[in-house]
């Protein structure tokens, strides 16, 4: 069962409470006002499910290249979600992915890597499908490691025969007073000269009673 399923089921046995943070309210005036449609969720670690505060789109063309634009400048330059200093995070796809989502699927979920700090504060994840995209802003989170989206035709523009289009891949940009780091391992001869050092002061140690021992011996 995949995890948006999952929570759907909680949410309606009323088993998790679910933060609504006015999903209908668009930013700005941009795009068509259809992001309102989509199903956009992050998950707390306390189990808690917030829904989006508010969303900009659908907007025509690529959120993100390489630097975050044109969507970064958006954030930053026009203020879509307020006067915050945005910065770019990173995308679903590519060579080197900085989280996981559902790519070439409709609805699906959103995650962030194991070695990825959860991230505590407002941060804007954006979907790509078809030949647009919607941002969704996030705010007053303590402790989010992915969540939940579901497309609608109206969102995507309706695709091919009035299908909904898979999603291409997703973005996410952080406020600096958002917090997330990755975890970065310790090179081998870094972790090998520890040992060296703890190994060297035990037997340190040992030769240094040896010592006292055979001082006594010959008093």
């Amino acid at each position: 069962m995949s995890l948006h399923l999952v929570a759907a089921v909680i949410m309606v046995l009323g088993l998790v409470p679910v933060k609504s943070q006015a999903t209908e309210i668009v930013a700005g005036g941009l795009g068509d006002g259809s992001c309102g449609n989509a199903t956009v969720t992050a998950h707390e670690a306390s189990g808690a499910v917030v829904n989006f505060k508010s969303c900009v789109g659908r907007l025509a063309g690529n959120d993100a290249t390489g630097d975050g634009d044109p969507l970064l400048s958006l954030l930053n330059d026009e203020d879509i979600f307020g006067a915050t200093d945005w910065i770019f995070f990173g995308k679903s796809d590519g060579n080197n992915p900085a989280f996981l989502a559902s790519t070439d699927q409709t609805s699906g979920i959103w995650s962030l890597w194991d070695d990825t700090a959860a991230i505590a504060g407002p941060f804007v994840i954006s979907f790509k499908h078809g030949n647009g995209f919607s941002a969704f802003f996030f705010d007053d989170l303590i402790s989010v490691r992915g969540g939940d989206f579901a497309l609608s035709s109206a969102l995507s523009g309706g695709g091919r025969n009035n299908r909904v289009n898979a999603l291409s891949h997703a973005s996410v940009f952080l406020s600096p007073t958002t917090s997330t780091t990755v975890a970065v391992p310790l090179p081998a001869t870094l972790v090998f000269l520890g040992f060296g050092l703890i190994l060297l002061g035990l037997l340190g140690g040992r030769r240094s009673r040896l010592c006292q021992l055979i001082k006594k011996g010959a008093a």
